[in-house]
Formats: structure tokens, sequence, C-alpha cells
């Protein structure tokens, strides 16, 4: 398939980074949000606006429904993330650490065929995956999962719009067959779980 057969319309992409004010590290997630518009992206979350605290220790975006509940807003980047042509990791202090929820939402992005992109290399370190540190919340198994999800570099000189809504056309969710797929959909109910006590596993359909 050549870029030419791809749809015109835009590519959409998701941010995903902490939104917390402990770590203060939603400025980096806003400025790579920033770049992917410059480049031609439409970035569909987050939502580029005012932001505040809001009561749970997490960034409310202005627009954000004030009664929604952390999972709600959760699960609507979660469905995001599936409609995206494209998942962006921002990863802008050189830790290399992924969050829980971060985590989740690159395990997400596998499961629904969402292309997977990091924005900076962390320190060198000897695992399949050098740039990534997962949370203590992640098990050994799931991080295990989790280094066989492939992923490319967002570099901000050669992403283009048209060669991802190409490379989202060419791929598809993981099969339910795949060695890894209860590991990655637990993890992502176990994020939804933690968020509020209802029942897991309802995830973005």
């Amino acid at each position: 398939m050549s870029v030419m057969s791809i749809s015109n319309e835009t590519a959409k992409v998701v941010v995903s980074g902490s939104f917390s004010f402990k770590f203060q590290q939603f400025p980096y997630v806003l400025a790579t949000a920033l770049t992917a518009q410059r480049l031609g992206f439409e970035v569909v979350q987050p939502k580029i606006a005012h932001a505040t605290p809001g009561p749970e220790g997490f960034i409310r975006l202005e627009g954000d429904d004030p009664a929604a509940s952390p999972r709600d807003l959760e699960k609507a980047y979660l469905d995001a993330i599936e409609q995206a042509d494209g998942l962006i990791i921002s990863n802008h202090r050189h830790t290399g650490r992924m969050g829980f929820s971060t985590t989740a939402e690159f395990a997400w992005a596998a499961l629904c065929g969402t292309p997977r992109y990091i924005t900076h290399l962390a320190l060198p370190r000897s695992r399949p995956h050098p740039d990534i540190w997962y949370s203590n919340d992640i098990t050994p198994g799931e991080a295990a999962a989790l280094d066989r999800v492939p992923y490319k570099y967002f570099d901000d000189r050669q992403a283009s719009p048209a060669v991802w809504k190409q490379a989202k056309a060419a791929s598809s969710p993981m099969p339910e067959t795949h060695e890894d797929y209860l590991t990655l959909r637990g993890l992502c109910a176990r994020l939804l779980d933690s968020l509020s006590p209802q029942p897991s596993g309802q995830l973005a359909s």
C-alpha cells in the first residue's frame, strides 16, 4: 500500500505520560503534544488547554467533565488510543521510567494495533527495551510481555502524518491467541480497577 493511497485526513495521535503533579512531568507531555501539532498531527488527547490539579492529585484539563471519575477519564483515553494512528510516550526527563497508567496505555495500544512511539532514550540498560523502566506496580510477567512489544522513536525531524496513517492502516489488533494477549489485557484491567471499585475487565470496546 502506498502513502498516496491513505486518506488525506491528518493523522490522529494520543500523547501519554505522567499527569501527576507529584512528578511534574505534565509540561513535557504538553510540549510533545505541541510538537506533534506543529508537525501536522491532530492531537486528540490530551486536549491542549488550561490544566488544574484535581482532588485525586492528577491534572484535569479544561473541558474535562468535572463529574467524571478518574476511571471515566482513563477509559476515554483508552478509547482515543484505540482510534488513533499513533501513541506517543513522552519521556522528556530521560529517566526511562514509565508509570503504571502510561505502561498500561502502552499495552492497550499494542492490543489495539495502534503504533507506538517513544520520545527519548534514557540511560542504556541491558534489557530488550533499554530506554524503558517500568514502575514497581508492574509484575515480572507483565514486564516480560511488555518487553516484547515493538515501538519506534518519535523523531520530530522525520515524523510524517501520512506515514503514520500508513503504519496504522497496515497494523492489526493483537490476536487473542497471542502469548501476551491475556497478560497485557489483564494489566489494562488492573489499571481501571485501581481507579474505581468497579468490576475488572470493563475496557474500551
